[in-house]
């Protein structure tokens, strides 16, 4: 069973042993991200515009292997391009998962 909280949403867990609820304060969300093509985004946006995009290019070529690039261009991809934002659409294009930018990465520092 999934549910998305709202901002000041209460999230409540009750057992037999105990009952406890949480409010959600409004910075939650500047680090909790949904588990979709769009809160992928948004969190490696958040990630492009805190360390560069030259620092995450070059951390994705250190410890993201094939596999992982694949299964991340590819989850981006199963909705169509157009219901992206401009900003989702910039983040998408700025990671090296695509297999343009690892020719052109290649070329760049000398490869063939």
């Amino acid at each position: 069973k999934e549910a998305a909280l709202a901002e000041g949403q209460t999230y409540g867990q009750t057992s037999a042993t105990s009952a406890s609820s949480v409010a959600v304060p409004a910075e939650f969300w500047h680090y909790i991200y949904q588990p979709n093509r769009s809160g992928v985004l948004e969190a490696l946006g958040a990630l492009l515009r805190r360390q560069g995009a030259p620092a995450v290019a070059q951390r994705f070529q250190e410890s993201v292997d094939d596999q992982q690039r694949d299964a991340l261009r590819q989850m981006i991809s199963l909705d169509a391009a157009t219901d992206l934002s401009d900003q989702d659409a910039d983040t998408a294009a700025a990671l090296p998962i695509f297999r343009a930018f690892e020719r052109v990465q290649g070329r760049a520092s000398g490869g063939g």
